[in-house]
């Protein structure tokens, strides 16, 4: 058969080499988990699922933000992602349940804002406070 890659083992781990031999086709940094994602206002409950594959992360959380203060002035945030962003400012997709427009989600740090697509201005806790929420995103990370 045709030669398209490797599988090396050594002291410091495993590798795949995969159409080539080179380190740019190196796969040598896999990981995957959970973690707890974490609002200003808090879950009443959160699971956050995880997969790292080298400078690339990609997660998925499911939530319910607690009640909160009905206020308008804070902006809400969604705390905990497994790894700092890097750049930061990275976009991803959220979906707050019963809220009446598509939002956007900024990862910078292991932070996420919440920001209104239309107007891109910061959601309030007074806008999430006891609604579901599910985000889905992938963002790079300096090795």
């Amino acid at each position: 058969g045709t030669h398209v890659g490797s599988i090396g083992v050594t002291s410091s781990g495993a590798s795949v080499s995969l159409g080539g031999t080179g380190t740019a086709n190196t796969m040598d940094d896999y990981e995957e988990g959970t973690f707890t994602p974490d609002t200003n206002i808090g879950f009443s409950s959160a699971v956050g699922e995880y997969v790292k594959i080298g400078s690339m992360v990609h997660f998925a959380i499911q939530a319910t933000f607690n009640a909160g203060p009905g206020d308008g002035s804070q902006a809400s945030s969604i705390t905990g992602l497994p790894f700092s962003a890097s750049p930061g400012d990275q976009l991803c997709e959220i979906w707050v349940v019963t809220h009446n427009e598509h939002t956007i989600g900024q990862v910078g740090g292991t932070g996420i804002a919440l920001k209104g697509r239309g107007d891109g201005v910061p959601l309030t806790r007074g806008q999430i406070g006891s609604k579901g929420f599910q985000a889905t995103g992938t963002y790079h990370i300096d090795l």
